[in-house]
């Protein structure tokens, strides 16, 4: 089978063509509701709350990764670790200084991802609780990419913000920025496979129906132990984890 691909930053979407399989990008925040193609598939994060329940009743999820985030501070500041709690004070603007989670005494500025991106949402969802009112978003500033992310936070030392986990393999990113422990949790891939990190989310293919001939095949290979090459290979921050690697309750 051949295949032709194009990639660019964000989510992708895949079209069956006869013997080849095209991949053409878009953005996270591409709405589902409006997706047409009927013999296609489609990936994303943990957007599927976001269907009408009419339209989602068309579409089969297939969940064919496991993407880890985190939180990142400045470096200067010392921070290893931050609960589940801290978290929540911190970006709910009830904590406004390092010195009140044992930093230096150092406002904090919260640096927020853009309502409605995947990577927010599953900041809300597996952080939050849930509770998206403990995001305050009338405090710090919004940013729409890792790399704005990082640029902002470079010029604030007290900042706090969060990103997938690849986006750290940059040298970069790297000598600016630390991951804190979650609950005293490092994101490292075996503490998401054994679900004691918690900051992490599905990657989902949608297809409208069951899948069938070449998206089927493709499906079944991105999800099989024959795929293992290809993680290990664009993986090197150990951000992707394949599904035959994740056991969960």
């Amino acid at each position: 089978m051949d295949s032709q691909t194009k990639e660019e930053e964000t989510g992708v979407k895949m079209s069956k063509h006869l013997d080849k399989i095209d991949l053409d990008s878009f953005g996270e925040e591409v709405d589902l509701n409006e997706w047409e193609l009927i013999d296609a598939i489609k990936v994303d994060y943990d957007t599927e709350e976001k269907l009408d329940k009419a339209k989602a009743e068309t579409l089969v999820d297939h969940k064919v990764v496991a993407q880890g985030f985190g939180v990142v501070v400045s470096k200067s500041l010392g921070i290893e670790n931050l609960t589940s709690d801290q978290i929540k004070s911190i970006f709910s603007g009830k904590v406004t200084n390092w010195k009140q989670v044992g930093g230096a005494d150092k406002e904090i500025l919260l640096i927020h991802r853009t309502a409605g991106s995947g990577t927010r949402a599953t900041f809300e969802k597996t952080i939050l609780g849930g509770d998206k009112s403990l995001e305050n978003d009338s405090l710090g500033a919004t940013q729409d990419s890792n790399g704005a992310v990082l640029s902002a936070m470079k010029s604030n030392d007290g900042a706090i913000s969060y990103l997938g986990l690849a986006y750290m393999q940059t040298k970069e990113a790297q000598d600016a920025l630390k991951l804190t422990k979650i609950d005293g949790v490092s994101s490292e891939k075996k503490n998401i496979t054994d679900g004691s990190y918690k900051f992490w989310s599905w990657g989902h293919m949608y297809t409208k129906g069951e899948a069938t001939g070449l998206a089927k095949t493709y499906i079944e290979f991105i999800t099989s132990n024959d795929n293992s090459p290809s993680f290990d290979c664009i993986n090197k921050s150990k951000q992707l984890v394949n599904i035959n690697s994740v056991f969960y309750n």
